[in-house]
């Protein structure tokens, strides 16, 4: 295994027995899932494509794989399944981020009129959804005097 991440979970098997679950629970709880899934993405061999085309039989066998999920056939390896993985860890990131990002403001007592929250999750999903917004355990974890703007409107009249 990567070395990185196995310090990495060093470091957060020592987080998650320092701290109480209600102070860290969540953060930690996201940030060992992102962990999990980054260190499978690399026994799965994962390899970045940014850059770089895939081959036309990756795109024509989407369709058989999603017609073997009709009947619960997952991927069990393959470049489709490690990439699921390391987007995986994205998404869980960027959700530890945004709380501890909440974490942080309520520790120095208070908040500005408005924070950025970098929704990397929006990010990596727009390409295939234009339409993406929060995900439901961001909102889910929100208090209800936030309010999400994109960040397109920022500075819009």
């Amino acid at each position: 295994m990567d070395q990185r991440l196995a310090e990495a979970a060093r470091s957060l098997s020592e987080l998650a027995t320092l701290f109480p679950p209600e102070h860290l629970g969540d953060l930690v709880d996201l940030t060992i899932g992102a962990l999990a899934s980054l260190i499978r993405a690399e026994q799965l061999k994962y390899q970045d494509r940014i850059g770089t085309e895939l081959p036309h039989e990756y795109y024509s066998r989407l369709g058989e794989r999603v017609k073997r999920m009709e009947t619960g056939t997952l991927p069990q390896h393959g470049r489709w399944l490690s990439g699921y993985y390391f987007n995986s860890a994205l998404l869980r990131l960027g959700a530890a981020r945004e709380i501890s990002q909440r974490l942080a403001l309520r520790y120095f007592g208070g908040s500005p009129d408005r924070v950025m929250i970098d929704n990397t999750h929006v990010v990596v999903l727009r390409p295939v959804c234009p339409c993406v917004t929060t995900v439901p355990q961001t909102r889910a974890r929100m208090s209800k005097d936030y309010r999400f703007i994109s960040h397109s409107s920022v500075g819009a009249k």
